[in-house]
């Protein structure tokens, strides 16, 4: 009894919280969620205008919370989502513009409103109702002084409107009260920009390919344009070398520091120049020594003009402050990243393609090539690249849209080897209810919805569905109905036609009916006028592909344009190829790495749903298709003679 009595210390009593505005002692692990909750913001609100509450806000005003009531004139209730937005709006966007005049802001809505449902329980015959508050909310949005606030104020109206729609949809039986009021949270935007002077990194410095002009004011894009326009030979880090052109340079309508968004503007009003931005990026070398590459750009022009400058953007370590400096050796900067013997290579600072010598560079600009790899259109009967993918502009005549309710029942399992392949069943789905809706699009008469709760739901469900595809099939599409004949209206628009609705493409002036057959290279050279007609697209969607790495059949990916990465990967699901990068191809392909993922997925074994957690080979260089032989790139047949002789 002693011992029992020495051991059972009591509890320590958690902390307490004292919330001024509720007048309540709270536990500090429930005082976040209760500045949330809506009774801690009713009584922390404060009325600054009719309408128009202020609620208790955090950190100085960086965030804040509004709360918008609108008081309908009869009753207090409002159900129409449409009206309660157009009759709140200019309360909205004044108090959104006044907060842009300040600082630029990072806004989202969120609308409460009221619901009920009817609820009954088994041994109840009374129905009993239930009232719920509801909450919709959308992402934050960027809203800076420059953006229209009639538009910001749509999208937010149309995301809430289509997440209330959703929710009353959904077979919940929440049937909307009231609209109650709608919260705004504005935070603080401090986004990219550049201000005082910031000394060069060490290794960066060396290279003596960047000049640093020590400014102590907001201006030093301002500086570093100027230093490029008009260099100087002698201290050229010195801003009285370039105050005597400090009125040269127009910029209207835009305020010091420079943030990135605004080149494009200053662009605009200095027609005869034109920028490129690039940064920096750490890369360790060893634990004591770090090594800075120039990456980017973070902004390039639509044009190279004849006044074409490249900067370099520096941030502080410890800071907001950014710093734009003017780069006046491109090749002397980047050289050593581009080869390691040292030699200078050059550099077209336009497109930024690079060669070994000063005369290709010449006749690259000579040839007007400059910025222009990407944009050069086919000439006239040339071949080129084109949306042709029509057969997807039509809608199919039946869609079945299916449902399965289940009970997830755990399976024990031994812990298995992460380093092999394997694959453990980890639940069974136990279903209890399904439902399914079959549109019909030509006919929403032959529209209809099956549902059903009991045993057997998979044998049930396979019936039905069996059932009712087969009627489908044998009513619709196994007899082949002839085309109604057209009106004299529909006969002569057709007899009129030059061009395909479709594809625009004109006709062909052949008249043989014979030619009509739906075979793609026949349409190539006999666009005969008929009532359908079918197309077909490259994989690339017209893109330009840059890199392409092919490991083994459906398992490859390319970059196309200068951002997008399409990748495959046959067996691996979709949310694990997204998280595959490109280097991670790459990687696979050089130095012959093998990839595992593990992934959880739905599979029936013997008519029972299962969880399974797989763990599978991604990403790997070993062809199945083909033989590989040393080089690498060479390939045999699997079975010929010289595999099996060992001679390869």
């Amino acid at each position: 009894m002693n011992k029992k009595s020495e051991t059972s210390l009591p509890k320590e009593k958690s902390s307490l919280i004292f919330c001024k505005s509720c007048n309540l002692e709270i536990a500090t692990e429930k005082f976040s969620s209760h500045q949330r909750s809506l009774s801690h913001k009713q009584n922390s609100s404060v009325e600054i205008e009719p309408g128009v509450y202020l609620i208790n806000s955090a950190f100085k005003r960086n965030i804040s919370t509004y709360r918008i009531k609108y008081d309908s004139e009869n009753d207090g209730t409002i159900t129409d989502i449409s009206l309660f937005f157009s009759k709140i709006k200019d309360r909205v966007i004044n108090l959104i513009a006044m907060g842009v005049q300040e600082n630029p802001l990072k806004i989202n809505f969120e609308l409460f409103a009221s619901y009920v449902v009817s609820t009954k329980k088994e041994d109840d015959d009374e129905a009993c109702i239930k009232n719920e508050v509801k909450s919709f909310n959308s992402k934050y949005e960027i809203v800076t002084i420059s953006r229209s606030l009639d538009e910001i104020y749509s999208h937010f109206y149309n995301v809430l409107k289509t997440k209330s729609e959703e929710f009353e949809e959904q077979d919940s039986g929440w049937s909307l009260l009231t609209l109650l009021f709608l919260e705004i949270n504005m935070l603080k935007y401090n986004p990219m920009r550049a201000s005082s002077f910031i000394p060069l990194p060490p290794d960066i410095y060396c290279r003596k390919a960047i000049v640093n002009v020590k400014n102590f004011d907001l201006m030093c894009f301002k500086w570093a344009c100027l230093s490029a326009l008009h260099p100087s030979l002698n201290n050229p880090d010195r801003i009285a070398n370039y105050e005597p052109y400090s009125n040269e340079l127009n910029f209207n309508d835009i305020s010091f520091p420079m943030e990135l968004k605004n080149i494009a503007k200053f662009e605009k009003n200095n027609e005869h120049i034109s920028i490129n931005v690039f940064g920096l990026e750490k890369s360790p070398v060893s634990s004591t020594k770090i090594k800075h590459n120039i990456i980017g750009p973070l902004y390039h022009t639509k044009m190279r003009k004849v006044n074409h400058i490249n900067l370099l953007y520096l941030e502080a370590q410890n800071s907001n402050n950014g710093h734009f400096c003017w780069i006046k050796n491109m090749s002397r900067l980047v050289g050593c990243q581009i080869n390691k013997h040292g030699h200078a290579v050059f550099i077209c600072d336009g497109c930024l393609v690079f060669f070994q010598r000063e005369s290709d560079l010449e006749e690259h600009l000579k040839r007007g090539d400059c910025a222009k790899a990407c944009t050069i259109l086919p000439k006239p009967g040339e071949h080129y690249l084109q949306f042709k993918d029509f057969h997807r502009s039509f809608p199919v005549p039946f869609t079945i849209y299916s449902d399965f309710e289940a009970i997830l029942n755990p399976i024990e399992n031994c812990e298995p080897n992460p380093e092999k392949k394997y694959i453990i069943n980890s639940q069974i789905h136990e279903a209890y209810s399904f439902a399914y809706y079959v549109k019909c699009h030509f006919d929403n008469s032959l529209s209809f919805l099956r549902e059903y709760r009991g045993k057997n739901c998979t044998s049930v469900y396979v019936k039905w569905l069996v059932d009712d595809v087969r009627h489908i099939y044998k009513k619709y599409f196994s007899n082949v109905i002839p085309m109604k004949a057209l009106s004299p209206e529909e006969l002569s628009k057709h007899e009129a036609a030059t061009t395909c609705f479709i594809c625009t493409e004109p006709f062909s002036t052949a008249t043989d009916e014979s030619t009509t057959i739906h075979n793609n290279e026949q349409q190539q050279l006999n666009m005969v006028k008929v009532r359908d007609h079918d197309h077909f697209t490259d994989e690339n969607a017209g893109k330009i592909m840059l890199e392409f790495v092919g490991l083994r059949a459906k398992l490859y990916d390319f970059v196309v344009g200068y951002n997008s990465v399409i990748k495959k990967a046959k067996g691996v699901k979709k949310c694990v190829t997204k998280r595959l990068k490109h280097e991670a191809y790459k990687n696979c392909l050089f130095n012959k790495k093998v990839m595992l993922c593990k992934q959880s997925l739905f599979r029936s074994i013997k008519h029972v749903i299962h969880t399974q957690i797989v763990n599978k080979v991604a990403l790997s260089c070993q062809d199945d298709k083909r033989y590989i032989l040393p080089d690498g790139i060479s390939t045999l047949a699997w079975g010929n003679y010289r595999i099996k002789n060992g001679s390869v």
